[in-house]
């Protein structure tokens, strides 16, 4: 058993060690824009300003994972980067899930310790677990929570027992602060035991849910209550851009339900497999087997429910339906045992065939690493140093927030732009979020004059535009979403054209507009152009305000001699 345990660590380990190595060596220097608009809220807490987007303005709440802003606000107050606590975090966060997934193969169905740990290191494997760390964002953190509050809400289901509800109420409120969709576990685990008890007509001991009901209503209803009194709303801003935009169907949340399957058909299936096995099968553990895949089946379909009505944008790596992967992979652990203990059984006097069965286990469940290894390696020959990597849209503007958190006065500058993360927090500049997330009248308001004219009064220094490659402007989310709509307002003749900062591959480029009555408006307008964009068009390509490109006249794309571009 010895040597088979170290075959297993190492065939499932090196493979591990060397893929998650890669990802660093190559994506630590990578930054995701969405994180950093938690962490602009936890500076400004940190900095004594309260949970708000731009200080000394009204509270608005563009997060919605309100306990990593708690959490890292002190980090932020001793100096320490959140970007690498957050990273930090995820990682012990995946060690915990292949603890909890090792300890209850171990413990509640008896396998073997290989076979724990090849079932431990499905949460390793799942395809998106090394990006998702280095993202910054709370997705591995909270399906760490999730999964403990699943834990329980299956032992509840198990025994009826005051501990395990106390428990259960208590790991929910955690994982709801980190991600408000935790509260349909609570729904479905309420929903399934309800059917139980019928069945048992014992529907007197729904009161063993108390503890945990209680827990949620009185903690949740001093957490509802601080957001009326501090944001004056119970929803958060992404609600209305996210959720509630009228359709039945987003086509981006099916796109995100589908793109979730299709990443882990094999998991999905050994779940499906798991569901037929348990609910065709008694073993001495009793029910606790289908209570199991009865709850991961009744979450992973309120979930692809929820999101497909979601408008799940910058869903990197699966990042909404994630948190399911070790909820399926918990919930399998039965047949998973079963069907190991089988082979290893029939292999126990062919030694020999141990290390094939593990090697089988990787090419089916870790393929993925392999050739990670290899196109990281190719890449590192490539582009030895991070300074001459491709560049894309979110280095880009991890550059630009670098660069002009230098600029005299760069806290009293009022910027408007859509992408409301890396440089609004470097900066600390006043800041509209264009798409509404970071903005409450934006996110509510759906007439369109209304939120032109809000636009224009809110009078911003420098305005930052996004346009595809054809000159032609994008179109993002939020009811603002479509430019090309309000481009030619004749109130955009108040701003002038500076540059342009040109984005490698599919990403869109970013235009550069100074207000030409702003005070800052000529300091600024010689920064940008010294330090920031990477040419200029002659004549100016876009639409706007009164101007209408000629289009006879082929734009000219002159580089700027200081900037490398």
């Amino acid at each position: 058993m010895n040597r088979r345990v170290m075959l297993t660590l190492m065939i499932v380990g090196i493979p591990l060690l060397l893929g998650f190595t890669a990802d660093m060596v190559q994506k630590w220097d990578h930054v995701f824009d969405d994180a950093f608009i938690t962490y602009r809220y936890a500076k400004n807490l940190a900095d004594g300003h309260g949970i708000t987007w731009n200080p000394g303005m009204a509270p608005t709440e563009g997060y919605t994972n309100f306990l990593l802003v708690i959490f890292l606000a002190p980090f932020i107050d001793l100096g320490y980067d959140p970007l690498l606590v957050t990273r930090l975090l995820s990682y012990f966060s995946v060690f915990g899930m292949a603890v909890i997934l090792f300890a209850r193969a171990k413990r509640r169905y008896g396998a073997t310790t290989p076979t724990a740990i090849m079932i431990a290191s499905l949460i390793l494997l799942a395809p998106s677990t090394s990006a998702l760390c280095l993202t910054g964002l709370e997705t591995v953190v909270y399906a760490l929570v999730l999964l403990v509050a699943f834990h329980f809400a299956v032992e509840f289901l198990r025994s009826q027992d005051t501990t395990n509800s106390v428990l259960l109420g208590i790991f929910t409120m955690l994982a709801i602060l980190l991600r408000p969709e935790a509260a349909l576990l609570y729904f479905v685990m309420a929903f399934v035991y309800g059917i139980i008890l019928v069945r048992k007509k014992q529907l007197h001991r729904f009161a063993s849910l108390t503890p945990s009901l209680l827990i949620l209503l009185i903690l949740g209803g001093v957490y509802l209550g601080w957001k009326a009194l501090h944001f004056e709303q119970l929803l958060p801003n992404s609600f209305y851009i996210k959720v509630a935009t009228g359709a039945v169907i987003s086509k981006i949340g099916l796109v995100s339900v589908y793109h979730f399957l299709s990443t882990h058909t094999l998991l999905s299936a050994v779940f499906c497999v798991s569901l037929l096995f348990c609910l065709s099968h008694h073993d001495r553990h009793g029910r606790s087997d289908k209570l199991s895949v009865l709850l991961g089946l009744g979450l992973m379909l309120s979930y692809a429910v929820f999101f497909i009505k979601t408008d799940t944008h910058m869903d990197v790596g699966s990042r909404f339906m994630y948190p399911l992967v070790p909820v399926l992979i918990y919930s399998s652990i039965p047949v998973f045992t079963t069907a190991m203990g089988e082979i290893e059984n029939w292999i126990k006097e062919r030694a020999v065939l141990f290390p094939v069965l593990v090697v089988a286990f990787m090419l089916a469940f870790g393929s993925k690493y392999s050739t990670k290894i290899y196109g990281n390696v190719k890449r590192l020959l490539i582009y030895p140093y991070p300074s001459e990597r491709s560049s894309w849209l979110m280095q880009e503007e991890y550059r630009i927030a670098k660069t002009l958190s230098t600029f005299p006065q760069i806290e009293n500058v009022r910027i408007a732009f859509g992408d409301a993360g890396v440089i609004p927090y470097f900066t600390g500049a006043v800041w509209l979020d264009v798409i509404g997330l970071n903005d409450t009248f934006i996110a509510r308001t759906r007439k369109q004059d209304a939120l032109v004219d809000y636009f224009f009064r809110w009078q911003a220094d420098l305005v930052i535009k996004g346009s595809d490659k054809d000159h032609s402007w994008i179109t993002t989310q939020g009811p603002l979403g479509d430019h090309t709509a309000w481009a030619g307002d004749p109130r955009w003749d108040e701003y002038s054209y500076i540059g342009t900062s040109k984005v490698d591959k599919w990403y869109y480029d970013l235009q550069y507009f100074v207000r030409k009555s702003s005070q800052f408006a000529q300091p600024l307008t010689d920064f940008l152009r010294a330090r920031i964009i990477n040419g200029w068009y002659a004549p100016m390509p876009f639409h706007i305000g009164s101007y209408s490109p000629d289009n006879e006249t082929q734009p000219t794309w002159i580089s700027h001699p200081e900037s490398g571009g």
